[in-house]
């Protein structure tokens, strides 16, 4: 499927599609960060309205968490929570 194609048809159809992309994963290197924002600019440019980007939260139990830990990517005394909450105990 051509998404560039695409994103121009539904643009002249009066569609509006925005983007939503992860990136930022804890295995990730830079030039993989930046495929999928090379790869959104084109789609801004085939109309796109806007493009809106995330990163992924390693919460404690979740797969990713794991993978952060495992790899060394994360502090094992790591505590997400309190990016949230921060005067909880």
């Amino acid at each position: 499927m051509n998404l560039f194609l695409l994103m121009k048809t539904m643009s002249k159809m009066k569609i509006q599609a925005p983007v939503n992309m992860m990136v930022g994963f804890p295995d990730e290197t830079e030039k993989e960060i930046n495929m999928p924002i090379d790869f959104e600019k084109k789609l801004m440019d085939h109309g796109a309205p806007y493009i809106t980007f995330f990163i992924p939260i390693p919460f404690p139990g979740s797969s990713l968490y794991n993978i952060a830990i495992n790899g060394d990517y994360l502090d094992k005394n790591f505590d997400n929570l309190k990016l949230f909450f921060p005067n909880a105990e």
